[in-house]
């Protein structure tokens, strides 16, 4: 079937004339001139349909398709903002920026757009002295990261060292601290090549350590990472994540550096360790710092491991730089307004007049005069006299609420989250400097070491339909068998082999159908296989158990090869 495509004015008019001869031949008339004052009507109202016509391809389809989005609960097609990486510092204590910290950017054209923070950290004078790559049994210096003062003083040799520290690839990160001073939550960027996309996963993936005094990973210094707000990824302890955490679903899930932003936990006072190197790097060290004396060299620091699980290509290339204090940023600003529907009506714009086009990413909440939330027209779990409302094309459609008394909401108060769209995309790197209200930030410095990116006006329509259609043929459910093995292998790439199994066991509320997967995992790939085995087996079976149907329960027992 071809796509259908609006008429053009004169395919109408020629219509339209047709039509008419027609009609009059009927009456016996038959003409082969054409009234003048008819052909202009014709003409005129064939341009008029025209429009009507194009507006009607443009407008409806979309609408139908935003529709049919919302109505299973999925992502509409909203506009996303744009994102970059902002780097902090500070020259004497610590300071606290919290979560929705306001910053201005300035984009190409001059407009000072707002910049919000995705989440909260601790600013301070912690150095990253220097970050080792282990792989293929050798032991380097990254080059893409400059070194402390002191080692960079000691003619360090940039070629790989031989070291014995496992089979699996890994990173070292050593960090210079000041007296009584931790890495609680600490910003990490990893910047990345565009091909390393294997390393972006292995780091989501793998299982950070913070080597105790010894050197040497302990289990309760190990952590694991969930995502977070704008796709950033929050470190916890594995020893306190008993539950596993839900991941941000909808539209503001993650950004365009999301999955590269990492927020260490806040560290204990008595798990603040630090070591003078990693156990087994001591000899490879004084041969990558020839001229650096033991006081320097293995001065304590704080160390920390990344196991990573995988490598098809080089490491070094495909890590570009690590760097500190940092945190993402997003084009979004918050617009709180009252609507009273006697002088506004209950149709309203999402801009306010004279402003500059800022686009809806998301309405946050909407109460009525009684106090009620206002809940979306495709939600049917309401109570009776409950607000709703409805965005279309840029407008608020609100039904007023009602209180237990039956009085009808005067007024209802609104808050949005907005965004700049593909415009955001224009401030380049050092283009955010300042906040735009200092508190306790006054005497902290900021630049953004990205340019901002990802942000657009809306998403295309091909894309929405796309995506509309993978919703609806799987909503992300495992039914099939292949289905249940396709994501178990795609959840960990250490896992070699599934192995499926069905029986009826008896559980706590009687006869219960279960389906036993055993997973292979080589053990050499897990530096505690006891630890991170249970680990792996209570997020698989959660992230399995989600999807699967109702009724069943899935066990995960873990098998080494």
């Amino acid at each position: 079937m071809t796509d259908w495509r609006a008429p053009r004015a004169a395919e109408i008019d020629k219509k339209l004339r047709d039509d008419f001869r027609r009609m009059i031949r009927e009456y016996g008339v038959t003409s082969q001139e054409t009234d003048p004052v008819l052909a202009v009507l014709f003409r005129s109202f064939a341009v008029q349909l025209e429009q009507v016509y194009k507006q009607a391809a443009e407008t409806i389809p979309g609408v139908l398709l935003n529709e049919l989005l919302s109505g299973i609960g999925a992502r509409t097609r909203r506009p996303r903002p744009a994102q970059t990486i902002i780097r902090f510092s500070v020259d004497t204590e610590p300071v606290e920026i919290s979560e929705g910290a306001e910053t201005i950017g300035q984009s190409s054209a001059g407009e000072r757009l707002t910049f919000s923070l995705d989440h909260s950290l601790r600013v301070s004078t912690a150095q990253l002295a220097v970050v080792l790559l282990y792989e293929d049994r050798q032991l380097k210096i990254h080059q893409g990261n400059d070194l402390s003062e002191e080692l960079e003083q000691a003619r360090p040799s940039f070629e790989p060292i031989p070291a014995d520290l496992g089979l699996n690839p890994a990173i070292f990160l050593g960090f210079d601290l000041p007296p009584d001073e931790d890495l609680s939550r600490h910003g990490l960027f990893f910047e990345l090549a565009p091909q390393a996309a294997w390393l972006a996963e292995s780091l989501r993936r793998g299982v950070w350590s913070i080597l105790n005094d010894k050197g040497l990973v302990e289990s309760a210094l190990m952590m694991k990472n969930r995502q977070g707000p704008g796709g950033i990824r929050l470190l916890t302890w594995i020893a306190e994540s008993l539950e596993p955490q839900a991941e941000p679903v909808g539209s503001l899930a993650d950004g365009f550096y999301g999955g590269r932003l990492f927020v260490l936990p806040t560290i204990p006072e008595e798990t603040r360790v630090m070591s003078a190197c990693p156990r087994g790097t001591a000899a490879a060290l004084k041969k990558l710092f020839p001229d650096a004396p033991d006081s320097v060299l293995f001065r304590p620091r704080a160390w920390i491991r990344i196991a990573l699980t995988s490598r098809p290509s080089s490491l070094d290339e495909d890590l570009v730089r690590v760097v500190p204090h940092c945190m993402s940023a997003r084009n979004l600003e918050f617009l709180n307004q009252t609507i009273r529907f006697e002088k506004n009506g209950t149709n309203v714009p999402v801009e306010q007049p004279g402003s500059r086009l800022r686009r809806l990413v998301e309405v946050v909440s909407i109460k009525g005069e009684s106090g009620q939330r206002y809940e979306p027209f495709t939600e049917f779990r309401v109570s009776p006299g409950q607000g709703r409302f409805r965005v279309r094309s840029g407008r608020i459609e609100l039904e007023p609420g009602a209180d237990e008394r039956g009085k009808i909401d005067a007024f209802a108060n609104l808050r949005l989250l907005l965004t700049d769209g593909a415009l955001a995309n224009t401030v380049p790197p050092s283009g955010i400097t300042e906040f735009s209200r200092a508190k306790g930030e006054a005497r902290v410095r900021l630049a953004n070491i990205t340019a901002a990116a990802g942000g657009t006006d809306g998403e295309e329509s091909g894309q929405a339909n796309q995506r509309f259609a993978t919703l609806l043929l799987s909503r992300n459910r495992l039914i099939t068998q292949a289905d249940l093995e396709t994501a178990v292998r795609a959840y960990d790439p250490r896992i070699s082999s599934v192995v499926r199994s069905t029986s009826v066991q008896r559980g706590t509320g009687g006869l219960e159908n279960v389906i036993e997967l055993r997973v292979e995992i080589p053990k050499e790939s897990m530096d505690l296989p006891a630890e991170e085995a249970a680990l792996l087996q209570r997020d698989l079976e959660a992230y399995l158990r989600e999807r699967a149907l109702l009724g069943l329960n899935i066990r995960v027992l873990i098998q080494w090869t």
